[in-house]
């Protein structure tokens, strides 16, 4: 199994909060333990920054994209306790997202889709799919009620700022 990979402190793995056990990738032995997420922190971002904190800490080649993206996936579904989760394939509960690599942040970049997705960083999702519905269509929500619940939570922004005096 290898050397352990030494990340620690690196937000990657969603919901694990310190769950002793490790996940293998391929050659590495990476606890799970030294992951955290915040529910305020994408999965891209945290996985984005996996990435590069191995890059740093052991060279370019120390940990791919391919490894952080089965961190933040598989690696995540481990640390859940869950094998039903973490892939695409029959059987598992998935929701997917779909990512334009098309524009200007990309440029340059379509060698290699993962590495460009990680390291270029996309913004919002072109098209999102959980538990089978569409919610997100070209860049555009799709669910009933958005602008109602956008203007309930401006409003309610709005009188939190007002009581404190901001």
């Amino acid at each position: 199994m290898g050397q352990e990979s030494n990340l620690g402190g690196t937000l990657c793995a969603p919901q694990c909060t310190g769950d002793p056990h490790a996940w293998h990738l391929g050659r590495r032995r990476c606890p799970l333990s030294k992951f955290q997420s915040n529910p305020g922190y994408g999965s891209c971002s945290g996985t984005r920054t996996a990435l590069l904190l191995a890059r740093l800490r052991g060279g370019p080649g120390a940990f791919d994209a391919r490894d952080a993206l089965e961190l933040a996936t598989l690696g995540g579904a481990a640390c859940l306790g869950r094998d039903d989760i973490g892939s695409l394939a029959p059987g598992q509960a998935a929701d997917l997202a779909v990512w334009s690599l098309q524009g200007v942040p990309f440029a340059g970049a379509l060698s290699d889709p993962v590495e460009a997705w990680l390291r270029c960083g996309p913004v919002a999702a072109r098209d999102t799919v959980v538990a089978g519905k569409t919610v997100v269509r070209d860049g555009c929500l799709t669910v009933p009620g958005v602008e109602e619940h956008l203007a309930r939570h401006h409003r309610i922004a709005s009188e939190w700022l007002a009581a404190a005096a901001v």
